[in-house]
């Protein structure tokens, strides 16, 4: 049976942002499920500065390997995510979001592509096996898709779905690139495959059971303007970084000594 232990073989970590209302309903049948599992585990939630209680009640659930990493002050998905995992220490490290609009039962896809080589595995609504049983509003998911165009023509990142939630690392590729990473935002998920990309990690994309959950803490008339500025962001600290990488090849190459017969 699953269960904590120091050192575990996976660490789920899940921002939170104003989860009284609904964290219940997730947090427990995720970690029901887990404690069935052979495997070792630890959930550490962040609460990026929530208003409410959450924090409190996820404590008082009395829940063995969940832990809560409180941040002060509100300052989004990108620092809630470098808090929680400089401080996970699984093997295998999952995010996810607090709605559970991913659920937990699809952990073993992404052990079986990291089993396989993946450093980083990202589930895809976009994907032909993606099973979505209630979708966004057409509204919604339509901005996505013009989202995720942005990220192509921005960044080249080949992904037809960078913003679910729900991703798998390596525990230590996961260390290694959130520390890397400065997005505060939604973006990070961009900014995240960016620097797995310029690292030379495999990224693998695969299909999951995804339904869309009402109260989505993503805002229509504020995140996407915040989104496209640190998109923008990313695409030129990644352009900036390639020339750097080009020119120190170029000073290194010039700079070699050469043989003499």
């Amino acid at each position: 049976m699953g269960h904590s232990e120091p050192n575990p073989q996976l660490s789920l970590v899940i921002p939170a942002f104003n989860e009284a209302g609904r964290i219940e309903r997730g947090l427990r049948p995720a970690h029901a499920w887990l404690s069935q599992q052979p495997a070792t585990f630890e959930i550490v939630l962040v609460d990026d500065g929530s208003t409410d209680n959450t924090a409190w009640i996820v404590a008082g659930f009395g829940l063995r390997g969940v832990r809560v990493e409180r941040i002060r002050t509100n300052a989004g998905k990108g620092r809630a995510l470098r808090h929680g995992i400089s401080r996970a220490t699984g093997a295998i490290i999952v995010t996810c979001d607090a709605d559970f609009s991913t659920p937990v039962w699809e952990i073993p896809r992404i052990v079986a592509a990291i089993s396989s080589g993946a450093d980083v595995v990202i589930a895809s609504r976009e994907h032909p096996d993606t099973t979505i049983p209630r979708d966004q509003h057409p509204v919604r998911k339509g901005m996505g898709r013009m989202f995720n165009r942005l990220v192509r023509l921005l960044t080249r990142l080949p992904y037809a779905d960078t913003q679910c939630g729900f991703k798998g690392f390596r525990g230590p590729v996961a260390r290694e690139l959130y520390a890397l990473a400065r997005i505060d935002g939604f973006a990070t998920d961009v900014e995240i495959l960016v620097l797995a990309r310029e690292a030379g990690r495999v990224v693998e994309e695969i299909p999951v059971e995804w339904a869309h959950v009402a109260d989505s803490r993503v805002r229509l008339l504020r995140h996407p303007s915040q989104m496209f500025g640190d998109l923008v962001q990313i695409a030129l600290a990644a352009r900036a970084a390639r020339r750097g990488s080009v020119n120190h090849d170029s000073k290194l190459t010039r700079e070699r000594p050469i043989k003499r017969g």
